[in-house]
């Protein structure tokens, strides 16, 4: 199976860069595996990185925006269930929460609370690893953490959707291991970090392997908004909502010129095509958050008046008919298709573009 260095957001957490050490890594649309004796491969972070990454996910989870998030994971990790899905925040935020996810279920020194943190969820409420019965936080600090954190644990497996699709290949591989016991850990770890980029046939062995009950394994999915993965992968998760990024970040900043952009397309026609045609500036992710203001743009119409002020996008797809709107909901949903059989990120956008374009009525 092919390794690659780290996911983006850790590399920018601990701003160094990939080291050559034996261990677990993400794969280019593929997944981590477990290294043979002796097997030297590509690290993502040495032990330095590692702990710089886990002060910067000590202090997300401390920072404010998702206290009450934090809090919540930390009484799932009493009664985890089996696939956990964190949409909203940025793709660094919910990969910090993953991996924070991953050492709550594992880390063996986890600390009392001292902040007056509720008890867990009523549910069976006592954890099978630790037989803690209150809300723990993990180190982030002991070997145990930092193998995660460093992605060199045999328990952790992380499919990389930022570097591309996540084919099926890599997930049935997977399956295989599912069947056993985790190696070392308490609960073996499977990221599937921006699960959007899961083909259709890959999301469907997915979903298979969801179906059967894993008591060693914990599942996480990662995903801007759960609206784009299959709704049956979403029915089959426990979804916590992390809080959504500031108007001004840099993702939200590229969402709203996509708004922009298509908003200036479907009404007049121009304004687009400059940038989707644009050399080296089209990729799936880009594509995916160009879809995704698409979504929130009809959404916003559908929603009704209040929600149209200052989104042009909303204002030109509020003019469509309800039959229309429909139609429309319908060519984004084929639009992610085509991403997930590997069309050209721009013909995408495009062929999208221009279905709304000869949906918006003229005079």
């Amino acid at each position: 199976m092919t390794r690659s260095p780290a996911t983006p957001a850790a590399k920018a957490a601990a701003g160094t860069s990939t080291k050559k050490a034996a261990g677990h890594s993400a794969a280019k649309g593929g997944a981590s595996r477990s290294p043979t004796a002796g097997d030297e491969t590509d690290a993502s972070l040495n032990t330095a990185e590692a702990l710089a990454l886990g002060d910067a996910i000590r202090t997300f989870v401390s920072g404010g925006r998702d206290t009450r998030a934090m809090e919540l994971l930390r009484k799932l990790a009493c009664d985890p269930p089996q696939t956990l899905l964190l949409e909203g925040g940025t793709a660094q935020e919910r990969f910090f929460a993953a991996m924070y996810w991953a050492a709550l279920l594992n880390c063996p020194g986890r600390a009392p609370q001292t902040d007056g943190a509720a008890s867990p969820r009523s549910l069976p409420s006592q954890d099978p690893a630790s037989g803690y019965d209150e809300p723990k936080t993990p180190c982030l600090a002991c070997p145990e953490c930092l193998r995660f954190l460093s992605r060199s644990h045999r328990d952790l497996f992380l499919f990389d959707g930022t570097a591309g699709s996540i084919k099926i290949a890599p997930v049935r591989e997977l399956k295989s291991v599912l069947g056993t016991p985790p190696r070392e850990a308490a609960k073996r770890i499977v990221i599937f970090a921006e699960a959007q980029a899961l083909t259709e046939e890959a999301a469907n062995a997915l979903l298979k392997s969801l179906e059967e009950p894993r008591p060693g394994t914990a599942f996480v999915l990662l995903v801007p908004q759960r609206e784009q993965v299959l709704p049956t992968l979403v029915s089959r998760s426990w979804a916590l909502t992390l809080a959504w990024p500031d108007p001004g970040s840099a993702g939200q900043e590229e969402e709203q010129e996509w708004s922009r952009r298509f908003a200036e397309f479907i009404t007049q026609g121009t304004g687009l095509f400059e940038r989707s045609g644009a050399r080296g500036s089209m990729d799936a992710a880009a594509a995916a958050t160009a879809l995704t203001a698409l979504q929130r743009g009809l959404a916003a119409a559908m929603a009704g008046p209040a929600s149209l002020p200052g989104n042009p996008l909303a204002r030109a797809f509020a003019a469509l008919p309800p039959e229309r709107l429909r139609m429309a909901d319908e060519v984004i949903a084929e639009a992610r298709e085509c991403l997930d059989f590997m069309v050209a990120p721009g013909l995408a956008l495009e062929w999208a573009a221009t279905r709304f374009f000869l949906l918006l009525p003229r005079r």
